[in-house]
């Protein structure tokens, strides 16, 4: 790709390889290459390793907050289907109620 092709506040990106005609191959040699000297940094900074995340409580309670509210819509909107079906004769009564 040529930079003169390009706008000049878009002329950086002249030099992205897109390699057999796929936008996506050149952008995962490109994640692959700064993945490889991240971790060459890190080997010539001490060797540090991040350990695994490991959520914590605030994690689980957001979670927690961010699902009920979804479960119980849910459940009442189901409600609602389920007794408009009823009212039109197009689903039997439950008995186990």
């Amino acid at each position: 790709m040529s930079s003169r092709l390009l706008p000049r506040k878009h002329q950086h990106l002249a030099g992205i390889a897109v390699t057999s005609g796929a936008w996506w191959a050149g952008s995962a040699q490109a994640v692959e290459q700064a993945t490889s000297s991240a971790a060459q940094a890190a080997a010539a900074a001490g060797g540090y390793v991040p350990s695994p995340y490991e959520p914590g409580w605030e994690v689980w309670v957001g979670f927690v907050a961010g699902v009920v509210p979804f479960a119980i819509g849910s459940w009442e909107f189901g409600k609602r289907i389920v007794s408009r079906w009823q009212a039109r004769g197009k689903l039997a009564p439950s008995r186990s109620c």
